[in-house]
């Protein structure tokens, strides 16, 4: 059918791959260049320089530091989640346990500071209680015995009175001293913390109280649960003498305390009290006064420290006489003041599983005595 001729030379092949690199490759490989440089940096923008962020954030975080959070800007997005917002989350969890576990590290070396100092001062209370209390057995026993012999009314039943009275409230105190350095060793039993609540309401202390502070109103709010804790009267009631006493004080005007008790279950405990494995009584004394400022909420429980002004009732030690009792009734304190706005302190006492025994009440004439002679051994 014919014939094909072909002629080539090794020009023309130059020539033809010439045009084959300038018509073909070269463009393609600009186009796979800039599409190469464009994904580079829309990754860069997306993801890249937010790691980088994240990575100097990370290599910056110190315990100084841990209150600055991240944020990473970015377009706003239809999509709800992605890799970049869990690692966010997850830097931001570990920033907040972080914090979270110094706090309670602050919190523990706070209270084992507290526990040694508290400690020192109970050694040194307990000595100087013990004496003073042989030396006050006479300046209170005295008197009552030549107020016996004096016509009541007189000028000299009067003074020895005054002796007497004198010599009781500064026993109150070495008893204060005791409870502080822990050797006055509680009587426990099975009470109703609401009954211990009543007694103080009827107490000449009470009424007391109120006589000095008529514009206070003090309401209570007793919740009927029928618990029992274990603990000693005697302490109780200096307790929540010394709670209302202070938080009287705190209002400088009108204003009003609330005592309430509540039956907390072991679901509902706080953070503080998680994995306790009983159930609590709370006893709460809240006031509308001026509150606690952050440094004296630290201090509250220091024996001797005290912002009352001079002449007003207290020793510096009521506060200290409760966490003192708290420690002995294995429970727990939290308080929750801001300057201004009030305080509110609850106490948590474990519910006791051991039923209240029966009280035997004994005439005055059985331990009276009929002229009989006591030997004292010491």
């Amino acid at each position: 059918i014919g014939t094909l001729g072909v002629q080539f030379s090794r020009e023309s092949i130059k020539n033809s791959a010439l045009h084959f690199l300038a018509t073909l490759i070269l463009p393609a490989s600009i186009q796979i260049i800039l599409l190469t440089v464009i994904i580079i940096m829309i990754y860069h923008k997306a993801i890249t320089r937010h790691l980088n962020k994240l990575s100097k954030y990370t290599k910056n975080l110190t315990t100084t530091k841990l209150h600055n959070t991240i944020e990473l800007k970015r377009p706003t997005r239809k999509s709800t989640y992605d890799e970049l917002d869990l690692l966010v989350e997850s830097i931001d969890i570990m920033r907040e346990n972080m914090i979270l576990q110094l706090k309670k590290q602050h919190e523990m070396e706070q209270q084992l500071l507290r526990t040694k100092k508290m400690e020192a001062l109970g050694t040194l209370a307990g000595g100087v209680a013990h004496d003073l209390n042989n030396i006050l057995t006479g300046i209170v026993s005295y008197p009552e015995l030549l107020m016996e012999e004096q016509p009541k009314g007189s000028q000299h039943y009067n003074s020895l009175k005054k002796i007497r009275d004198s010599g009781l409230r500064a026993s109150a105190i070495v008893q204060d001293l005791l409870t502080l350095a822990r050797r006055a060793v509680p009587s426990m039993q099975v009470l109703d913390l609401n009954t211990i609540i009543k007694e103080y309401i009827g107490s000449p202390e009470y009424i007391q109280l109120k006589q000095e502070h008529p514009e206070v109103a003090i309401n209570t709010d007793l919740e009927q649960h029928g618990k029992m804790i274990e603990g000693s009267s005697i302490h109780l009631s200096k307790t929540l003498m010394n709670l209302v006493t202070n938080a009287t004080e705190a209002i400088n005007s009108e204003g009003t305390v609330t005592i309430s008790t509540r039956f907390v279950p072991k679901e509902e405990l706080k953070e503080t009290f998680i994995g306790t494995k009983t159930d609590y009584i709370t006893l709460t004394v809240a006031d509308d006064g001026i509150g606690i400022d952050k440094d004296d909420l630290e201090r509250i429980f220091e024996p001797f420290y005290s912002k009352k002004v001079m002449g007003r009732s207290g020793s510096g030690l009521g506060m200290s006489v409760v966490y003192g009792t708290m420690q002995d009734h294995k429970g727990e304190i939290d308080i929750q003041s801001k300057p201004g706005e009030g305080t509110t302190m609850t106490l948590y006492f474990p519910v006791t599983s051991l039923k209240r025994k029966e009280e035997l009440k004994e005439e005055e004439s059985s331990y009276k005595g009929n002229g009989e002679k006591i030997l004292v051994v010491d």
